[in-house]
């Protein structure tokens, strides 16, 4: 039995609207108050405010391995199902190397890659989609056309692998 003063919380305030939990991916509903959150030493608190789209890639122990690494986004849906977010893309290494910004939209179900500046092609796909707060994920399909990818729901989220996705070309990715 662990000791109740062993016990670890902290009570950050979270302003109103969604957060998610970014390990367990668990919904705190903010309200401009402090909430008790449980605060073990192996669990960091970070969360993502609804309404995001956060891009990530699979870390490597330099950032030439993280650059060779296959992209992800975390879309985090508010109440009506729609999340906004960026990705910058560059060399990581020169300072006057091409770039691209990618605009990233998500509504009705459907998120919209669209390239919106510079001319930096992107080496690696969109691999990997984490949905927060979208449930009933059976498929998806790219530019109208289904494709293969495996599909799970891990308790609040649904993770969808195995997309390859162009990031250098405007995509729609429509989930069914």
């Amino acid at each position: 039995m662990i000791h109740p003063r062993a016990m670890a919380w902290v009570e950050p305030l979270f302003p109103r609207g969604r957060w998610y939990d970014w390990y367990t991916h668990e919904a705190v509903e903010g309200a401009d108050a402090a909430i008790a959150l449980d605060a073990p030493l192996e669990h960091v608190n970070v969360h993502i405010r609804a309404g995001r789209i956060v891009p990530a890639q699979h870390p490597g122990m330099t950032t030439a391995e993280t650059r060779d690494s296959d992209y992800e986004l975390i879309v985090a849906a508010d109440e009506r199902g729609a999340a906004a977010g960026r990705l910058y893309l560059d060399d990581g290494e020169t300072l006057d190397s091409p770039h691209r910004w990618l605009g990233l939209h998500f509504r009705a179900r459907t998120l919209w890659v669209s390239p919106q500046s510079g001319c930096y092609a992107a080496g690696r796909p969109l691999a990997r989609l984490t949905l927060l707060g979208v449930p009933g994920v059976r498929g998806v399909a790219v530019n109208g056309t289904a494709v293969e990818c495996t599909v799970e729901a891990a308790g609040a989220s649904v993770d969808i692998s195995g997309l390859r996705v162009d990031l250098n070309a405007p995509s729609r990715i429509t989930l069914l």
